[in-house]
């Protein structure tokens, strides 16, 4: 990827984030390294997803912090029911508030999971309690072009 590609499809690299999960930057960590170097460069951002499982090792935070790191799914599913779930997700919370990180935790079903990382600071949540996974034209109908008949019309100022 180069920022003459992704201007040619009007993009800026600043709003594309790059996934990646924790074993992947563990397996290969001077390539992966090397390649998220480059892409955080041209501007892009970097996720770290599944945080937390696999085989975790702090230093990798501290070596190539990423924008974000995401909560998996296995830490939130009992958090509002195990305490020990809810000790590990409100430690990863705490380690994302004190290396000002975006914190997301994944798979957010139920109204309590989502109530209780509300409670303790996460920053975002995702999963089907919110919305299922939509196509790109589902995700313009129920989102995009709601907000659009919302605005007023430029000429009258009353909403279309």
């Amino acid at each position: 990827m180069s920022k003459r590609k992704t201007a040619a499809f009007g993009v800026p690299p600043s709003l594309i984030e790059i996934e990646i999960t924790e074993s992947l930057l563990v397996k290969d960590s001077a390539t992966v390294r090397s390649a998220l170097e480059k892409l955080r460069q041209l501007g892009c951002r970097i996720a770290l997803d599944d945080f937390g499982t696999g085989y975790s090792s702090l230093a990798y935070i501290t070596r190539f912090p990423p924008d974000r790191i995401k909560i998996d799914k296995a830490f939130v599913n009992n958090v509002d029911r195990s305490s020990s779930d809810g000790a590990v997700a409100s430690a990863i919370l705490s380690l994302g508030k004190s290396l000002d990180l975006i914190v997301t935790a994944e798979g957010i079903e139920r109204t309590g999971q989502l109530e209780w990382l509300r409670a303790r600071g996460c920053n975002e949540v995702q999963g089907f309690l919110l919305s299922r996974p939509l196509s790109a034209q589902d995700l313009e109908n129920r989102y995009l072009l709601t907000v659009e008949a919302q605005k007023p019309d430029a000429r009258s100022g009353i909403a279309s």
